[in-house]
């Protein structure tokens, strides 16, 4: 997800992110410690993942999006987190087990294709089930831990 645009709210006392079709509420208190940001900018050097904040004593601070996702408790950045996670262990799992990959579309009633599509950590477009009925097949345990907030 890239950064396309950061403005100050200084009324609300917050940054206000624009990436994708997304809008993030960032708190300023929460940068640099509460020290007073002048300016915020996407960064370049990151290919927009992030932004640079310009504080008051000249020093500069870059959040990354995904940190700032992450401390906001986005739930579409949870579920692409998990994915990632999932996927990793699938990964492992068949490289350790050294299963056919056909043998797992037959076992699934899935295409090759898909298989693939399932085990390519880049492909957010699958879903936590699919992941579960491959993380099963291969033998692993998946367990969800779901606590209160501090």
């Amino acid at each position: 997800m890239k950064v396309t645009n950061v403005k100050i709210d200084s009324r609300k006392k917050e940054l206000v992110i624009t990436a994708g079709r997304k809008t993030l509420r960032y708190p300023l208190a929460l940068v640099a410690g509460g020290e007073v940001v002048v300016a915020a900018e996407g960064d370049d050097e990151t290919g927009n993942e992030a932004i640079t904040c310009l504080l008051v004593s000249g020093k500069t601070q870059t959040l990354h999006l995904d940190d700032i996702r992450a401390q906001l408790g986005d739930a579409d950045y949870l579920r692409d987190q998990m994915l990632y996670d999932m996927t990793l262990q699938a990964q492992k799992s068949v490289r350790k087990q050294r299963v056919a990959k056909r043998a797992l579309c037959r076992m699934l009633h899935i295409s090759p294709a898909q298989l693939y599509r399932l085990l390519d950590q880049t492909c957010y477009s699958k879903t936590v089930d699919q992941m579960l009925r491959l993380l099963q097949v291969l033998g692993c345990t998946v367990k969800l831990d779901i606590s209160q907030a501090a």
